[in-house]
């Protein structure tokens, strides 16, 4: 089987996997909070670093990840996802409130920033940078239906979660699309989850 087509078919064996993982944590912490975070730590090591080093390579990996700075409509499709959340954040308050779990959400932004631009936008841009349905609308939809897994244990609908990824995924998609590499979107996506954490 190609690289492309492991790449296209793989995020179902993600999403399936990682439902399972939540609510195994679930089902053994019996809390939302402490299962969402032992998800993450599995999904973060297998899915954002060992599968993407093993399917396009480590400097392919490395490679996605270049110094160009968007231009033009690509800079609305970096602000978009992190002004989408902060002023969601002031309408719908987010729970938790204690500093505690604040800073570990907002160390957790650049785990989550970095290895899910790799593993949802950045693969799909190297294996396919000149496809639009593979290389940008494929991602986004998928990056959506991944959020399943989280939602799970959350106490977020779980149709808010994957409209809101599918949006917010659409505008990273478009910016790692366009400029062919995850830089931008990685930090858009870092800035976003610190704004979620911190209001």
């Amino acid at each position: 089987m190609t690289r492309q087509r492991i790449a296209l078919i793989m995020p179902i064996v993600i999403i399936i996997s990682m439902v399972c993982v939540f609510q195994l944590a679930l089902f053994i912490v019996k809390n939302r909070q402490l299962a969402w975070y032992m998800g993450f730590l599995i999904y973060w090591p297998i899915w954002g670093i060992v599968y993407p080093i093993l399917l396009i390579g480590k400097e392919n990996v490395a490679s996605v990840i270049k110094k160009k700075a968007p231009k033009g409509l690509e800079w609305i499709a970096f602000i978009i996802p992190p002004v989408f959340v902060l002023l969601g954040t002031l309408v719908i308050r987010f729970d938790p409130s204690d500093v505690t779990t604040k800073l570990i959400l907002v160390g957790t932004s650049f785990a989550t920033g970095i290895l899910e631009e790799i593993l949802w936008r950045g693969i799909f841009v190297f294996l396919f940078p000149k496809d639009l349905v593979k290389g940008y609308i494929i991602p986004v939809i998928w990056f959506g239906l991944w959020h399943i897994a989280p939602g799970s244990v959350s106490n977020v609908p779980m149709v808010t979660l994957v409209i809101g990824a599918i949006f917010i995924g659409s505008c990273w998609g478009l910016l790692a699309y366009s400029s062919k590499n995850i830089l931008w979107s990685s930090i858009s996506h870092i800035l976003t989850g610190i704004f979620r954490s911190i209001i």
